[in-house]
């Protein structure tokens, strides 16, 4: 499955915002301000909302776009499977503050194809939205595909990881952290359970870092783990403390490209930081990978050595006219178009000007 169509209205700077015919690998850029991190979190919201959980979200007044009246976030969205005999969800909510935090529903409908919307009601409390109730309360299969396919959403975000900060819990699990800390434990679980994906990611580590010829989580007396790299050339192996965070945040990536049970849409802001800008093209092409085979991607980026590596009809470019986001397709501009035709990266054809 992939979203197909998302319209976003008064959240954040997305004062109206349309995305249709979205592909399978996206990526985002603009200026700072300019509203990437904002498309990021409106899939967030989406997910918060389709699974129950619209009152975590806190204080609902940061979440409405400024200068306007508007009490209600819309969003209207479509979900397509793949093949020839795809099957297509419509799913529109308007979301309003709830008594005491967050969101709950003021409305939310579901459609199926070209049909009329489906009778769902919503809970009494207004919490839980009609694809939760036709997955748990109606069985319907379809629709619990399409809530499956919403609560599998992800986001990451290694900005936010202090430096050289791992969490060395005893813990296993194959599920990164949003700030991706948790590495010590997706290394131990892919070790043990799922040791030719271990054995590719250290490869690839190899191939990109050197000196990195092996990763191996190390049991400390206290029951932490610890990460320990080891170098070709040096007999005693390093701690993770000892290396660099462009590292660390390369190794967070390629688990969470990894990860055996992936997202169903993985959102990744600005994950160029802190590596090495000649081994961004490769990143990039992790992240086209992963949408070919495993799931969705959503990527905002400043970097053009990670967008020289991105197909032109994967880029989206976005700008702010009067504190509202606007957002075309790069592929849609016959300058941009042109140049590419000519032998220009996308990243080139960026730091030129030709996508403004």
């Amino acid at each position: 499955m992939r979203l197909s169509r998302l319209q976003i209205q008064n959240f954040k700077s997305l004062r109206d915002v349309v995305l249709e015919d979205i592909p399978a690998f996206n990526v985002l850029i603009g200026p700072n301000g300019s509203g990437k991190s904002s498309v990021l979190e409106a899939l967030a919201f989406v997910r918060a909302m389709v699974t129950g959980r619209g009152q975590d979200l806190g204080d609902a007044a940061a979440y409405f776009s400024r200068g306007g009246s508007d009490r209600t976030i819309s969003v209207d969205l479509e979900v397509a499977e793949e093949g020839d005999a795809a099957q297509r969800c419509g799913y529109a909510f308007e979301a309003m503050e709830g008594a005491r935090t967050g969101f709950v529903f003021a409305s939310d409908k579901v459609k199926q194809g070209e049909g009329r919307p489906l009778a769902a009601h919503l809970s009494p409390t207004g919490d839980l939205s009609s694809l939760f109730l036709l997955k748990h309360i109606a069985k319907h299969s379809f629709f619990s595909a399409v809530y499956d396919f919403i609560e599998g959403f992800r986001s990451f975000d290694l900005r936010l990881r202090p430096g050289n900060s791992l969490e060395g819990t005893g813990a296993v699990t194959h599920r990164m952290t949003e700030r991706g800390t948790n590495a010590h434990a997706v290394v131990r679980y892919l070790s043990e359970k799922h040791p030719e994906v271990f054995r590719l990611v250290e490869r690839r580590m190899a191939q990109r870092i050197p000196g990195v010829q092996g990763i191996e989580p190390l049991k400390m007396e206290d029951g932490r783990i610890a990460l320990r790299f080891r170098d070709g050339a040096i007999p005693t192996p390093f701690l993770e403390r000892e290396m660099s965070e462009g590292t660390l945040n390369m190794l967070a990536w390629l688990l969470i490209l990894n990860d055996p049970d992936p997202p169903t849409l993985l959102c990744a802001e600005e994950p160029e930081g802190r590596i090495n800008p000649h081994h961004l093209g490769e990143l990039a092409e992790d992240f086209a990978l992963f949408s070919e085979q495993k799931g969705q991607v959503f990527v905002t980026t400043h970097s053009p050595d990670f967008l020289n590596a991105v197909p032109l009809e994967s880029l989206w470019v976005l700008s702010k006219e009067n504190g509202e986001t606007r957002i075309h397709r790069a592929a849609d501009k016959p300058n941009a178009r042109a140049m590419a035709e000519a032998g220009d990266l996308p990243g080139q054809i960026w730091m030129s000007g030709g996508l403004a």
